[in-house]
This record gives C-alpha cells, sequence and structure tokens, in this order.
C-alpha cells in the first residue's frame, strides 16, 4: 500500500484515528518522507501548526522500517513530545500496520537522569536518618511499585517525587555497576532492551548529542529541528550551577558517613572528607554570588537575569574544591570493593570535572568562546 492510499480520506489511517480529515499538506509531507526513505539522502520540511507533522513522519517511516527490519531514530527537543509520540502517535500508527498484517515495535529512550534506580533507591531506603520524615512513607511505596513496574521512567511513577529526593534516586551512569545483583532488576536495562528490538525508537536531542550508546539506526527524523543548535551549544559547552556545588558535596559527605558507620574512621580521613565537604556546599554559593556581583547583578536582586561575559574573571576556584577532590582520594582508599568503590571513584570524576569547566568558564581561553551568566535569586 502507498502513502497515499494511507492517508486518503476512506483510508487505514482515517479508519483507526479517532476525527481524522483528511490535509492536504500532510498527505503531500508524508508522501515527501516516503520518497526520501526509499531512495535515501535528506529532507528538510517546514510546516505550521494543525498539519498534523508527527503523523507524516511517523506512518510512512513505520511502513518503510517495520517490514524490512529496519530501524528509524526520531529525536525530539523536549520529553513532552517524546511522550506525547510514543502514547498518542505511535499507537495509532501501530494499528494502522496491524490492519495490514504487520506488528510494529516502539520504544522511548531519554537521559540517565530520567530514571529511577533501583539500587540507589534501596540504599537510600536503608539510611531513614538522611531522609525527612515525609520521604519514609514514598521511598516504600516506590520499592513496592518497581517490583512489577516495566519501566523506571520519572513520568511513569506512581507519584510525583521532589526534586531533591529525585537527585539521590536517580539513575547516575558513572556510579553504575556493570555486574550486580542489580542488574536483573535494572529498569533502565528493560527500556535498553525494548529499544534494541523497536522499529522506532523515540529520544531527545540531548541524548542523540551525547556520547550514550544509541541502537544502530537506518534513518534518522529530527523533530523540532530548530531547537537543535541551543540542545548542541548546551551539551558541547561547559556549565556551572549552584547545583553541582551542592549536589557534589552533599554525596561527598553522605558517602564519608556511611563508610565510617561501617568501618570506623581510624585515621580521621573520613571526618576531614565531611568537613571539606561542609566548608563546599557554604563556599559555592557564596563564590557564585561573587562572580555574579563582579558581573554587575545586585545580590539582593529580585528578577532573574543574563548577559555575555567578554573578558576574562580574574578569580580562581574555590579552595574547598581542590581539597574536596583530594579529600576524595582517600574516601576512594577505605571504600571497600564494589558500590562505595564505584560510587567514590564517580564522585571523583563529577569534582574534577567540576573544576575543569569552572577554569573554563573563569579563563577567556579563545576569542571564539562565547560565556553567558544567568542570574536566579536563591
Amino acid at each position: 500500500m502507498t502513502v497515499d492510499e494511507l492517508f486518503a480520506p476512506d483510508g487505514p489511517l482515517a479508519g483507526e484515528a479517532p476525527g481524522y480529515e483528511f490535509r492536504p499538506q500532510q498527505a503531500r509531507m508524508a508522501a515527501a518522507v516516503g520518497e526520501t526513505l526509499a531512495r535515501g539522502g535528506g529532507l528538510v520540511v517546514e510546516a505550521g501548526t494543525g498539519v498534523g507533522k508527527s503523523l507524516a513522519y511517523l506512518l510512512p517511516a513505520a511502513l518503510w522500517a517495520a517490514p524490512a527490519g529496519r530501524r528509524v531514530l526520531v529525536s525530539t527537543h523536549t520529553r513532552a513530545l517524546q511522550e506525547q509520540i510514543l502514547d498518542r502517535e505511535l499507537p495509532v500508527v501501530a494499528r494502522v500496520l496491524r490492519r495490514l498484517g504487520q506488528p510494529l515495535r516502539c520504544a522511548l529512550l531519554m537521559g540517565a537522569d530520567n530514571y529511577l534506580c533501583v539500587r540507589r533507591l534501596e540504599r537510600l531506603a536503608q539510611a531513614p536518618e538522611l531522609l525527612p520524615d515525609s520521604s519514609a512513607a514514598l521511598l516504600e511505596e516506590l520499592a513496592r511499585w518497581v517490583k512489577t513496574a516495566d519501566t523506571g521512567l520519572r513520568s511513569r511513577l506512581p507519584q510525583l517525587v521532589a526534586q531533591g529526593l529525585w537527585r539521590s534516586i536517580c539513575r547516575d551512569p558513572e556510579s553504575c555497576p556493570e555486574q550486580g545483583r542489580f542488574c536483573a532488576r535494572c529498569l533502565y536495562r528493560r527500556d535498553r532492551e525494548r529499544a534494541e528490538q523497536a522499529h522506532v525508537l523515540v529520544v531527545n536531542h540531548a541524548l542523540l548529542l551525547s556520547s550514550a550508546r544509541l541502537p544502530h539506526s537506518d534513518a534518522l527524523v529530527i523533530d523540532e529541528a530548530h531547537t537543535l543548535p541551543e540542545a548542541a551549544a548546551a551539551h558541547f559547552g561547559a556549565t556551572v550551577t549552584l547545583g553541582r556545588f551542592l549536589r557534589l558535596a552533599e554525596e561527598t559527605g553522605a558517602l564519608a558517613r556511611r563508610i565510617a558507620a561501617a568501618r570506623g574512621d581510624d585515621d580521621g580521613s573520613l571526618a576531614q572528607a565531611e568537613r571539606c565537604a561542609a566548608r563546599c556546599a557554604e563556599e559555592g554559593p557564596a563564590f557564585l554570588r561573587e562572580i555574579a556581583s563582579r558581573c554587575g547583578f545586585a545580590p539582593d536582586a529580585k528578577e532573574p537575569g543574563g548577559r555575555l561575559l567578554d573578558e576574562a574573571l580574574d578569580r580562581s576556584e574555590p579552595q574547598s574544591l581542590p581539597e574536596l577532590e583530594s579529600s576524595l582520594a582517600e574516601v576512594l582508599r577505605l571504600s571497600a570493593e564494589g558500590e562505595d568503590e564505584q560510587e567514590s571513584r564517580a564522585l571523583q570524576v563529577r569534582a574534577a570535572a567540576l573544576r575543569r569547566e569552572l577554569r573554563e568558564i573563569l579563563e577567556l581561553r579563545t576569542p571564539e568562546t562565547a560565556r553567558w551568566i544567568e542570574w536566579f535569586p536563591f
């Protein structure tokens, strides 16, 4: 069956999409997509609101991929559009192909911080002293939910999870063990397995641009393509935020306390790591306020703002950062083999990356580099 026949007023799509209306622009776009996939090459399409762009590329792409065992990678800018495609458009496409006797497998992948980590959830539940009272019941509910869940996506959780708590239970690829007792229960791995079998795999621009290993694809569709330069700048640039300081300090202190409780702290190295973490949590906000003030933002400003920086900032990194990185080497030395060791190494990597990216921002290394500062009152 041709693409034109699929989109005809009395075609299969009309029978599977409630309220379907034939739109000539949608049909022309779908025909162009189908022709491009058949002959190879590229296609750029600009279409206004209401054309039905998603179905105009999804249906010919699925018709091209599924019968031949190919895979089409679809990338969007926003997670909301990713989920709309998976939950609304692709079920329609699957029903149309089913009419033609062709099954369709679809999957969605997001970045690591969008997935619940079963290992981190269990470890946090075992340390109630690190939790506010209101979080304990939620963690218990999540622990029950993961036993039957088939995805760990944050948007699929039974309840909303506050960002502060989510940072402690989301997937962290740098500390994710390749083997161990949690691997068989890993919800992210289940999504990866579905992605490996999918005819249509939906990702976002951030994941597309990242170093994450995506399954091989035979064709690429970039939706919301006008946002790709912005996503590339965000991904390949260096960004330092207050949250990076605070999360690094918080997780280092928690790890040091956990190891000390399990093994003791004979030479005081773990207590020193806790002190370094506390200093980092204090100096980070003060350092960023100072930089903002140098760039013309009033410390008591109530409204957010942003501006370009055109000269180097004569300021070194906070002293607590190199001290924290050094103390993490001692934490690693005292870590037992296994999860504590992996977490220590991951924190070392993050501390080194934070220092490196901060230096890139403070120093004007090349005139081609654009630097931007944004101030959000805190």
